[in-house]
């Protein structure tokens, strides 16, 4: 119950122990030192047989007061007050507070017991707040009304303070006695203590303070803190604990390997220290990787020598890398032990923003990307913001995902395009090399947000003469999968765009592709495009993802955000489909996957934002976002064409009426929407060697370059993918050794060559120079 002064709060506890049998105690809280002894005088003069009980007095010379001890001798028959409790209660913390508060509300007492009690208002409260027993309002008093300031300790040394309270009995006496005047002319009250450590006051509300300091203490001991250490590197109650901690061990380097079993890969600790829900556990590890050093991580050694905190050691993990310079020869190597310990950490979604705000202010202009990594989807933003701002060609593109977005230069590789993957009549031939180049620069922009003049101008004219209808369809291309053992996978919306990403990430997981690429129907939408499903003998996995990411994200929108940060999740997307694959071949649920799309999608059609000029025009609820229009017969439209009942814009307009799109669209007839693959995957059969017995071709007079494969396993259709011709191999004395005439190669100059086993990839980016016969050129002068 609230009681405003000290009148009603006596007149409470008069009406308390007027009380036949009330069963249990009465905690009355005054909020200052002149209140709490004016309580007590009165109730002890108020001529009523009242007992005191002073927890000073129950108190050991050198030992801390047992509320167990002290409370039962309340409990029984009489009236007594008890004081001194809550000063005793206050020196060991909040656990001890709110577990004795539980314990006095919850005490059976036979006669009365008056608990008299200071700065405990917010306990109490706590408490009843947490029980919801309007019943318990009648066991306690609280009056109201500013606290006073809690006294400070400090434990002295006997030689420096020889006034100081000489014990624990005394130190509670003193609390017991103490008033408001006293508080008003010093806070300080020093006391002698009887323990080895700050262990005992390590919880206190008081503020306990060693005579001169816990820290200079610690550095008298450990020679190695006062070499290492600051005093402000750690708060006064940080080094209370870890004067605890150092008790009775014999060096620092003895308490960091019993803490983290180690002493010499300090970094490997990191995640568990920042992971553990103890705020003192990194700090502790902080300090031991200041003392003890880092090694094997020069960049985390930095920022550990360079930092004063544990929350600046986090943030120089962060920033200091913002002052190197991304051209000098360190920064790869700094870049990527930065990059390592982050991955270790908790991520720090403060910090990151922090960096790329910082980044984004423009100081590194050009270089930005370089100091960005794949780790967090604002560094992801922040690299399409780039891409978007600055000039960069494709060599530096290429480049810059290398060193900063591995995934991403995966998918910006080029995709070859080749009679292996790609079948078509010989005088339509050259196709494959203009659709190599086309995806190519269709890549580029997608990554860019642009699209090219040039570009534009290609895609018109491709969009009259649609060249798709010369490849394959993808039913005559299902139609040559083996379907035994063959499990399928619907990948809806994969566009031959990610070939090059899939090729790459199959080289990886030991996996084969055979990639074959035709086209889909017109329009390009599903409901046109999934003949092939029934033809497999087991039902297909069903991959929606790129589908849904393209049409109904909730997070990325076009009309909100520009940049195509939505190219990230495709490539997991298909990473993740990529990995189950793996997982079943390994796992020998099927024997061979089969990945089929029945559309793909374009991103420059989204940006382009224009509308069609023809006369048609879709309903307002339409679907397909304009690229297509439903027409009884051929509207005779310049770049669209006519297919299953639908006109089809082949070029980057949309009809009007159609729906914007929000991330990709399909149903159109551009290249990126039409051509489609068809890829068979399987486990490689076992590490094969595949090299060049001598990666040195002599270009000699009269005679055509020639170099010679050498593969551990035997071959059977040997061919090699050179700047995007194939060369037939010609076995020499087996079916390992394999001759290649390359007559066309005629400059010296470094080449790599990709190795197919007919129409699979079995080796990538294998090198090889071509170069002069120095001994001939010298006959020859």
């Amino acid at each position: 119950m609230e009681s405003g002064n000290v009148f009603d709060c006596l007149q409470e506890v008069t009406d308390y122990c007027n009380h036949a049998e009330p069963g249990h105690a009465l905690l009355v809280n005054a909020p200052t030192y002149d209140a709490y002894h004016e309580i007590l005088n009165r109730l002890l003069a108020d001529g009523v047989n009242k007992k005191r009980v002073s927890v000073a007095e129950r108190c050991l010379e050198n030992g801390l007061p047992q509320f167990d001890d002290i409370l039962p001798l309340v409990s029984g028959a009489g009236c007594f007050v008890l004081t001194g409790l809550s000063q005793a209660a206050l020196l060991r913390g909040s656990p001890a507070i709110d577990e004795l508060i539980g314990e006095l509300f919850q005490m059976p007492v036979r006669g009365h017991a008056v608990i008299l009690l200071e700065h405990m208002r917010e306990h109490i409260e706590r408490y009843l707040n947490l029980r919801h027993d309007i019943r318990l309002d009648r066991q306690c008093i609280l009056m109201s009304g500013a606290e006073s300031p809690l006294p400070r300790f400090r434990i002295a040394n006997p030689v420096v303070s020889p006034d100081a309270l000489p014990n624990m009995r005394s130190l509670f006496q003193r609390l017991e006695e103490i008033t408001d005047e006293d508080v008003k002319k010093s806070r300080e009250i020093s006391f002698l203590s009887p323990f080895s450590s700050m262990a005992p006051f390590s919880d206190s509300i008081y503020s306990v303070k060693a005579s001169d300091g816990v820290y200079a203490s610690l550095a008298k001991k450990y020679p190695e803190l006062a070499v290492h250490t600051k005093e402000d590197y750690g708060s006064e109650a940080q080094w209370i604990k870890l004067s605890a901690l150092l008790d009775k061990r014999r060096s620092f380097a003895e308490l960091a390997k019993e803490k983290f079993e180690e002493t010499e890969r300090l970094s490997a600790c990191l995640a568990d220290a920042f992971e553990s829900g103890d705020s003192d556990r990194p700090w502790l590890l902080w300090l031991s990787m200041k003392i003890l050093g880092v090694k094997g991580n020069r960049y985390l050694s930095a920022a550990v020598e360079n930092s004063v905190s544990v929350k600046d050691f986090q943030k120089r993990l962060y920033m200091d890398i913002l002052r190197m310079d991304c051209h000098s020869e360190t920064f790869a190597q700094r870049y990527a032990e930065r990059k390592r310990i982050l991955k270790e950490l908790p991520r720090n979604a403060h910090l990151i923003d922090a960096y790329c705000e910082e980044l984004a202010i423009g100081a590194h202009g050009k270089d930005t990307p370089y100091y960005l990594t794949d780790a967090s989807e604002r560094e992801e933003l922040e690299f399409a913001r780039c891409l978007n701002k600055y000039e960069y060609s494709d060599a530096e593109l290429s480049e810059l995902a290398k060193r900063t977005f591995p995934e991403i230069y995966l998918y910006v590789q080029a995709f070859s395009f080749t009679d292996a993957n790609m079948k078509v009549s010989e005088k339509d031939a050259s196709l494959r090399e203009k659709l190599t180049a086309y995806f190519q620069r269709y890549k580029s922009q997608k990554l860019k947000n642009r699209i090219e003049p040039e570009f534009l101008a290609w895609v018109a004219d491709i969009a009259d003469k649609r060249p798709y209808n010369r490849l394959p369809t993808r039913s005559a291309l299902v139609a040559q999968v083996p379907k035994k053992d063959t499990q399928l996978f619907f990948f809806d919306a994969l566009g031959v765009e990610y070939l090059s990403y899939i090729q790459a990430k199959c080289d990886e997981y030991g996996l084969t592709a055979e990639i074959s690429v035709g086209h889909c129907e017109l329009p390009s939408i599903t409901v046109n495009n999934k003949e092939f499903l029934d033809s497999f003998p087991e039902p297909p996995y069903d991959i929606k993802g790129l589908d849904e990411l393209k049409h109904h994200s909730r997070v990325i929108d076009y009309r909100k955000r520009k940049e195509p940060v939505h190219l990230f999740r495709e490539l997991k997307i298909i990473n993740e489909c990529l990995q189950y694959i793996r997982t079943g071949l390994q796992q020998e649920t099927f024997q061979r996957a089969a990945i089929v799309s029945d559309h793909g999608a374009s991103r420059l059609a989204v940006i382009y934002e224009h509308e069609s000029a023809a006369p048609i025009q879709l309903d307002e609820k339409a679907e397909h976002s304009g690229r297509c229009c439903p027409a009884e017969t051929d509207p005779q439209i310049p770049f669209a064409a006519w297919e299953n009942g639908f006109a089809v814009l082949a070029n980057y307009e949309r009809f009007r009426g159609g729906r914007k799109a929000n991330v990709e669209v399909h149903g159109g007839a551009s290249l990126e929407e039409t051509l489609v693959p068809v890829i068979l995957i399987s486990r490689k059969t076992g590490e094969t060697v595949i090299r060049f017995v001598n990666s040195i071709v002599e270009l000699r007079r009269k005679e055509d370059a020639s170099i010679i494969l050498y593969s551990s396993e035997p071959m059977t259709a040997p061919r090699m993918l050179v700047n995007g011709h194939f060369y037939e191999g010609a076995f020499m004395e087996d079916r390992k050794h394999i001759k290649f005439t390359m007559p066309d190669m005629k400059r010296t100059r470094e080449y790599s060559a990709d190795i197919y086993e007919g129409n699979a990839k079995v080796k990538s980016e294998l090198p090889f120079r071509v170069r002069k016969n120095i001994a001939q050129d010298a006959l020859k002068l």
